[in-house]
């Protein structure tokens, strides 16, 4: 593909973004390839939502902003002496949605349309999954996320696919449609057996009957799996960075480097080796590392920050613990 066609274009079909790569790495990368990397983490996979689709904005927070419900449930036989068998707790309203963030969900479905990203930590990911598996001969993937489908397009929102109650045996189908999205050359008849136009009718039946709605099984069977081009962009800026600093950098200079990493993080951030609760260093409140790198003008996410402290953490705690030198 000719760089000034390619850099016109908002995303890539799934087969057009295998034959990009394939181009840029002299390698014969398929479809497959492109949901493995995308399932691993390494690429950014997106969806277009051809016929629109229902959804609530939800925000990203962590633990200290996270909602709990008003009213308290009993739970008896709780394996605690103290507790006399029963005791009682208010649950979380919002969703734990890994690696200590949760999601705070608006009570308000809307209608959303265009090019959104798979944030992977649904039943987005198990459909992409499925697909891949079909792709390479495996087993179909029978397993499904009770917490329904995402997809974001900022770093602090995340939405909820919804399903209208009159339409979930027709609208998504959930992870049996993982097979159907595939690409822009998708069979017509299982499309438009699927698509529904979004009148206005629809959309105030989308505000004002909420409690009809319910948290999708997977990706609108209508819609096509694509990527952005500025993720293949970002991609390929990181592969090749990711060879300069493996040819660049010794073990030693990076054993140096993780050193320096765990050593300020326990002295100046009161970071707590093996700790399971979750500490301010990592975090992205005042006092942590990542508020204070971007008041100096280095902004640096928080997920990555965590990445190299444990990997400091994994291999030189034991020093650490033992009182010996770094």
């Amino acid at each position: 593909m000719r760089n000034n066609l390619f850099n016109l274009k908002d995303w890539l079909t799934l087969d057009d973004a295998a034959g990009h790569l394939s181009i840029l790495f002299r390698e014969n990368l398929r479809v497959a390839d492109i949901l493995r990397l995308a399932l691993d983490g390494h690429l950014i996979l997106s969806v277009n939502l051809v016929n629109h689709a229902y959804a609530r904005c939800g925000t990203v927070v962590e633990l200290d902003d996270v909602i709990w419900s008003e009213s308290t449930v009993i739970i008896k036989h709780w394996p605690e002496p103290e507790s006399k068998g029963v005791k009682k707790i208010r649950p979380m309203k919002s969703l734990d949605i890994g690696g200590n963030k949760y999601l705070n969900l608006s009570s308000r479905t809307k209608v959303i349309k265009g090019v959104w990203d798979l944030p992977m930590i649904g039943n987005e990911k198990l459909h992409v999954e499925n697909y891949y598996q079909q792709l390479i001969g495996g087993p179909a993937v029978k397993l499904i996320h009770l917490k329904g489908a995402f997809l974001s397009k900022a770093d602090e929102e995340i939405w909820q696919l919804q399903e209208y109650a009159s339409d979930i045996s027709s609208s998504s189908g959930g992870i049996r449609g993982a097979d159907q999205i595939k690409d822009s050359q998708s069979s017509k008849s299982q499309v438009l057996s699927v698509s529904k136009e979004f009148t206005e009718e629809e959309r105030i039946r989308a505000e004002k009957k909420e409690s009809c709605f319910f948290p999708a099984g997977g990706i609108p069977l209508d819609s096509v799996l694509v990527v952005r081009t500025e993720s293949l962009v970002k991609f390929q800026e990181r592969f090749h960075q990711g060879d300069k600093i493996s040819e660049n950098v010794t073990e030693k200079e990076r054993e140096s480097m993780l050193k320096m990493i765990l050593g300020m993080a326990i002295s100046r951030y009161g970071y707590e080796l093996r700790a399971e609760k979750r500490q301010v260093a990592t975090g992205s409140k005042n006092g942590s590392i990542s508020v204070d790198l971007e008041t100096s003008g280095l902004k640096l996410d928080t997920d990555t920050i965590r990445k190299y402290i444990k990997a400091a953490e994994d291999q030189f705690a034991s020093q650490i613990q033992t009182k010996d030198k770094f």
